[in-house]
């Protein structure tokens, strides 16, 4: 696995702060399963909030593209944008996608659009009564406009 540095590029997205965490998926490819991940806050509605996740998502997708180099030729990505416990304990992770780097390239361009998972808002917005599905892992950090 090659380190994420400061080089000759853009190395470090807009945002204050997110994680990347590798897995060597040899034999299944000869590369490794990179998830880049992020947590938002709430915005002022639902709807805003959820268009602000898919920005995110599309901003990883397009940082990971301008940061290519560092990572293998073979690697696949997940993206990941979701809660913070302090806002949800479960159900964090809001919207997971990702891929090869023709697949981010078409998440980073809205070509493939990206949409949150299914109760993503349940207990975080007033929104009537939707039943809250599964529990997920956290992601971590935080992603900003």
């Amino acid at each position: 696995m090659k380190p994420i540095e400061k080089g000759d590029g853009p190395v470090e997205p807009e945002w204050d702060n997110f994680g990347i965490r590798r897995t060597d998926f040899r034999p299944h490819w000869k590369g490794d399963l990179v998830n880049v991940f992020s947590i938002v806050e709430p915005q002022e509605s639902e709807e805003v909030t959820a268009d602000f996740m898919r920005h995110c998502a599309r901003k990883l997708a397009a940082w990971v593209l301008a940061n290519r180099k560092k990572f293998g030729k073979k690697d696949r990505f997940q993206v990941v944008v979701g809660w913070s416990k302090s806002v949800r304990e479960h159900g964090t992770q809001i919207i997971k996608t990702g891929g090869t780097y023709d697949e981010l390239q078409k998440i980073a361009s809205g070509e493939t659009p990206v949409e949150p998972m299914k109760s993503w808002s349940v207990g975080v917005f007033k929104t009537g009564d939707r039943e809250q599905i599964g529990a997920f892992i956290s992601p971590g950090n935080n992603c900003r406009k």
